[in-house]
């Protein structure tokens, strides 16, 4: 009876709406409105039978979806940057030119309120089998909006013309035009967009990556349409620049490019931009050789002024070359060095230059010694300029280093020494060893490669700081100089030191393995021994256990160059460095099982009193949740390998078997030993709650969303295994039938039949005084409950239905016996304040109270 009355209550209300002009929207009428709407179309869905009504909702749901939306749409397009492009100058007015990536505002997505609302809508249009017809609303709706966004970059004024026949610098400005567009649309329009599918459609399925990419596809192709044109433009050599600048300008948002579009759909925008990305470095390879080729033709009328004049005029052409390619240099040393291993050995210019060595090198010593110095100080010098020409802020400022991005962009490149000049020192040292004078040479050598290293050095790490002043440090400062000195040691191990190795190798290789080792390690000592020394200060450092995944993220990353330590410092001069590298990684794999225990202690001793309104889920469990899961289980391989021991506290079988918790794994067990110290700490803090009925709320709550977070990951759920959860889910039971019985059990006993009959003589009947003292009760009772419950939430759909269904089961049939038993005996609207449909609506709207904010 119950049943059928709540499925003709739910036809009403949809066909109400239904009848409403599209105009007037559900979303517009208030949270209560909206609940019982979507509490109306579930309840038509779950009867099977009511197909026109399932016609209605869907046409309802799909004109609020798309007028919601829409609504959305133009606010954001009217929002603060709807006129950053139109305050910029035209395309082709390089003296005005403004528009950059730095300045374009990021557009505000949705509200909290309006993203729930959406995907609420979705995910019912999902259960009545129109999902599709959701998606495409959405899509159509998107693409509009991001048509707009993106024409305001005006990138149309790009696609026109032949690029060839561009002057340089209006090729330079659209080029230049184009990368800050690029930058927009990877980094800022399309991940806001990813987000919003995300959030909307996410759970569905994987529903929202095909609403993602048929928002952005065709958006994502239009825009490589302009560096696709440039890279086949086959433009000449004096354009190298230009090229170069794109190419750089490609690769940095490559990454962004590969993760949005990371999945099987995505794979066309992916391979487009790959394929532009190898086609101009065909290019620059191409137009780097039109260029060194038009050198090496003029350097073969140099004439025989000795070594000192050969040097000079390599200078020369080294420095023209340099400066022609300087705001580009770290693509060029990348893509140039590629080509030079393509290319075919013993030119006539290469001959004539390594001969003009080797006849001067007769001449003294000491202007062998000058040469070979000025060969390796003009690098020290063009670093030294190009330093002073850096912003400050671009490098000494910790905060703009972040793993997500290239050294390159953050430091000056560290250049390297064309072949042609290795082997012109390498034929000066060997001169100068015939002389006896190798040791002179030695010095002058380390002296420039410690110069040029040092200038380099301090752009990316210039701190000296000791054991005592980084424990004076706030946390979140001491992070950022972490994940930079990680930044700088991955650098200095991989590239810079690697380079000097191989440097002091090509030049010294022939004097003996002793001296070219002599000579690498002197020179990187120093910058060695700096970056050891703050690690080994972090190492020694006050334990914390939020700093485990800092320890975790040092200890990885330093694992992954100790190879490269060991490599580099192969030598027995090296040794020293391999050794402090072992030691510094063994410490720091010992803070790694000591911060845990340091957590688990946090977790077991944390006092805090301020219970959380309603009975929610306290922010300590979400942490602690969060915290297992993101870093323990991302980390699952490292942890095991450095978590060794189980806790000392054995407070496992409480929720495991003896047996499994003697079998599992010291990691497993320690995570088993967090939970248990949750559990304990959370049934302390639901003590300070003055009512009963929102301390079992809150053990459900927070007990549920334990066991829902482990359950959700697989990883975490094999380690703890299915006894813990099993356990966890017990105590949810448990707790929802406490709540049941403090809170509603009183409600029931108001409604027995016991106490209500009288007789008088022969004559008996039922008490009328006795009868409204107990509906008076009741409602007194039931007014106590709701305004107990006036801020209560359950945040999990699934649980609050279950517990929703439990309460209707434990009092609605007692109610309705009672009321039809006796209710006609006394005053109803008085008396009897609620009908039974009124009694379910009222339950049936409890633990809702942040469904919509």
């Amino acid at each position: 009876m119950g049943s059928s009355q709540s499925v003709q209550s739910s036809r009403e209300v949809i066909s109400r709406w239904h009848s409403e002009p599209k105009e007037r929207l559900l979303f517009d009428s208030g949270l209560s409105e909206i609940s019982q709407y979507l509490q109306a179309v579930d309840k038509i869905r779950q009867s099977n039978e009511h197909a026109g009504m399932i016609s209605m909702a869907v046409a309802r749901l799909k004109n609020e979806f798309f007028t919601v939306l829409t609504r959305q749409n133009e606010t954001a397009a009217n929002g603060p940057n709807s006129s950053v492009t139109e305050l910029s100058s035209s395309i082709t007015d390089t003296t005005s030119y403004q528009f950059r990536y730095e300045d374009y505002v990021v557009y505000e997505v949705p509200s909290r309120e309006v993203i729930d609302y959406l995907k609420n809508i979705a995910e019912r249009m999902d259960s009545c089998g129109h999902l599709d017809a959701c998606m495409q609303l959405y899509i159509t709706c998107r693409i509009h909006f991001l048509n707009s966004k993106i024409k305001r970059l005006r990138l149309e004024e790009l696609q026109g013309g032949d690029k060839k026949r561009f002057l340089l610098e209006e090729l330079k400005m659209k080029v230049a035009r184009w990368i800050q567009a690029a930058k927009v649309c990877t980094k800022l329009l399309f991940p806001k967009e990813k987000q919003l599918a995300k959030q909307i459609f996410g759970g569905l399925g994987g529903k929202h990556e095909e609403c993602f990419l048929g928002s952005v596809n065709e958006a994502a192709i239009n825009l490589f349409t302009f560096a696709k044109a440039v890279s086949v433009s086959n433009q000449s050599s004096e354009r190298l620049e230009v090229i170069l600048i794109l190419y750089e300008g490609l690769s940095y948002i490559m990454q962004d490019v590969n993760d949005l579009f990371s999945s099987e759909s995505g794979k066309r925008v992916r391979d487009n931009a790959k394929a532009i990305l190898s086609k101009l470095q065909d290019e620059i390879r191409r137009m780097i050789m039109d260029f060194e080729n038009g050198v090496l033709n003029e350097l073969s009328t140099i004439s025989d002024d000795g070594a000192s004049n050969a040097a000079a005029s390599t200078s020369v052409k080294t420095v023209t070359f340099r400066e022609y390619l300087s705001p580009t240099e770290p693509v060029f040393q990348t893509i140039y060095r590629s080509s030079c291993l393509d290319r075919p050995e013993g030119t006539a210019a290469d001959d004539l230059r390594l001969g003009e060595v080797r006849r001067n090198t007769e001449n003294s010593g000491d202007q062998l010694q000058n040469c070979f110095q000025k060969i390796l100080h003009l690098q020290v010098e063009e670093a030294t300029v190009a330093t002073l020409q850096t912003e400050p802020s671009s490098t000494t400022d910790s905060s703009s280093f972040s793993l997500g991005f290239s050294m390159e962009e953050n430091i000056i490149a560290y250049h390297g020494l064309s072949l042609r000049d290795c082997e012109n020192l390498k034929c000066i040292a060997l001169r100068m060893n015939s002389k006896g004078r190798l040791d002179k040479l030695i010095s002058v050598y380390v002296k420039e490669r410690k110069s040029l290293l040092n200038v380099h050095f301090r752009q990316f790490w210039d701190e000296k700081l000791s054991s005592t002043d980084i424990q004076r440090l706030e946390w979140n400062v001491m992070e950022k100089k972490i994940i930079r000195w990680i930044r700088a040691a991955d650098y200095c191990f991989r590239r810079i030191f690697a380079y000097e190795k191989q440097l002091s190798n090509q030049i010294f290789k022939d004097l003996g393995n002793a001296t070219a080792d002599l000579c690498f390690v002197s020179t990187v000592t120093h910058s060695a021994t700096q970056l050891f020394d703050f690690a080994e200060a972090v190492s020694s450092c006050r334990r914390s256990p939020e700093r485990l995944r800092i320890v975790l993220l040092f200890y990885k990353r330093f694992s992954d160059i100790i190879p490269e330590i060991n490599s580099i410092f192969e030598s027995e001069r090296g040794k020293s460095f391999q050794d402090h590298a072992g030691r510094l990684l063994h410490k720091f794999a010992q803070l790694v099982p000591t911060a845990l225990l340091d957590f688990e202690d946090a977790v077991r001793c944390e006092l805090s009193i301020d219970h959380k309104p309603g009975g929610t889920i306290h922010s300590l469990t979400r942490y602690v949740l969060d915290y297992i899961i993101s870093l323990v289980v991302e980390n699952h391989d490292i942890l095991n390998d450095l978590v060794t021991t189980p806790p000392s506290i054995s407070l496992g079988p409480l929720f495991c078997s003896e047996l499994q918790w003697q079998t599992q794994t010291p990691l497993a067990a320690h995570l088993v030993w967090i939970i248990t110290a949750l559990k304990l700490n959370l049934e302390d803090k639901s003590k300070h709650y003055q009512d009963q009925s929102l301390s079992h709320l809150f053990m459900i709550n927070n007990v549920h969303y334990i066991a829902q977070r482990i359950g959700q990951s697989e990883v975490l759920r094999e380690m703890v295994g299915n006894d813990c959860i099993r356990k966890l889910t017990d105590d949810v039971e448990k707790s929802l039938t406490s709540y049941l019985s403090t809170t509603w059990n009183g409600l029931v006993y108001c409604l027995r039949n016991e106490g209500l009959h009288t007789s008088w003589g022969f004559t008996s009947g039922v008490s009328k005084r006795v009868l409204k003292t107990r509906f008076e009760t009741f409602n007194a009772m039931f007014q106590g409950v709701l305004e107990t419950h006036l801020i209560s939430t359950v945040p999990d759909l699934e649980l609050r239905s279950k517990l929703h269904q439990s309460i209707l089961d434990k009092l609605i049939p007692s109610y309705r016996n009672f009321v039809e038993t006796f209710g006609s005996q006394i005053q109803r609207g008085r008396h009897v304040l609620y009908s039974v449909e009124e009694l379910e609506a009222i339950i049936l709207g409890l633990f809702c109270y942040y469904e919509f904010l």
